[in-house]
């Protein structure tokens, strides 16, 4: 198997958060720093592209070719190049709390304006809470991922949380650090958020399942109102210890249509373990 590239076309896309929030526990390390801490809209930015990304290794699972086991090298001589962005998909490993998770990560090089920028993303479900994770790391020089010492790294973990009232609470805990500064922040979205995106006339709205220790994201219709498909995505059972899944639901006319669900650990070698079950 060989990694998997990919080329991304980002369409226009307007977030509106139509959610009730609560905030907690900001924390600056460099105490001299004016930088503000992480705010709601950043919150919900974080939670939404970390939940698009495990959708986008859901659908690699899903395509002809499945992840690599050979990562991307890095060891590159190049300090510019205006070229075609690109994906890799693999599996590897990560002790988290004293505890060896597999993990599955997604890296895209790109060159905005003929600059470099190295995305780095690895996505697991930890094992001593609910819930999915992420942590992203960004690079702006090859020198800098050579090196593994990110311009800036975001952790997130993103839980279902039981509340008074409702049981459909998003729980974000945001952790995001640039040089000597670090800002941590918990947000609570108690109600659904909204995602519209203009370019394809629909409009996501994500809540939780407590019961089923999972996060839920609907697609609608943006015009008709209706539900085109449903994706849920949480801890996996198979393989345990950073194993995840995502399940999607199609509909058509309001009807479910069909289902298809992935299970995913990444592992040492660079290889990714996939379990698919589909219906019917």
């Amino acid at each position: 198997m060989s990694p998997k590239r990919y080329i991304l076309a980002a369409g226009t896309m307007l977030f509106l958060l139509l959610s009730s929030c609560d905030r907690s526990n900001n924390h600056m390390t460099d105490s001299s720093s004016n930088e503000p801490a992480i705010s709601k809209d950043e919150a919900l930015s974080i939670m939404n592209e970390v939940l698009d990304d495990f959708e986008f290794v859901h659908q690699s699972l899903l395509s002809a070719t499945s992840p690599a086991n050979i990562a991307p090298t890095r060891s590159q001589p190049i300090l510019m190049k205006v070229a075609t962005d690109s994906i890799f998909v693999y599996g590897d490993t990560a002790t988290i709390d004293g505890v060896l998770h597999g993990i599955v990560v997604t890296e895209k090089h790109a060159y905005p304006k003929g600059l470099l920028l190295i995305t780095r993303s690895a996505k697991y479900s930890p094992g001593n809470t609910r819930g999915i994770a992420s942590v992203t790391d960004r690079y702006i020089s090859w020198a800098q991922y050579s090196a593994g010492t990110p311009e800036q790294r975001t952790e997130s973990v993103i839980q279902p949380q039981f509340s008074s009232g409702t049981d459909s609470t998003i729980e974000v805990h945001a952790t995001r650090t640039k040089g000597s500064v670090t800002l941590s922040e918990t947000y609570r979205f108690t109600s659904p958020t909204v995602t519209i995106d203009v370019s394809k006339g629909t409009r996501v709205v994500r809540t939780a399942d407590p019961a089923a220790d999972a996060i839920v994201s609907a697609t609608y219709d943006q015009a008709t109102g209706i539900l085109l498909t449903k994706r849920v995505t949480g801890q996996g059972e198979a393989p345990p210890y950073g194993g995840f899944y995502t399940q999607t639901f199609n509909y058509v006319d309001g009807e479910l249509n069909n289902w298809v669900k992935t299970t995913t650990r990444g592992q040492a070698d660079h290889s990714v373990i996939k379990v698919v079950e589909r219906y019917p």
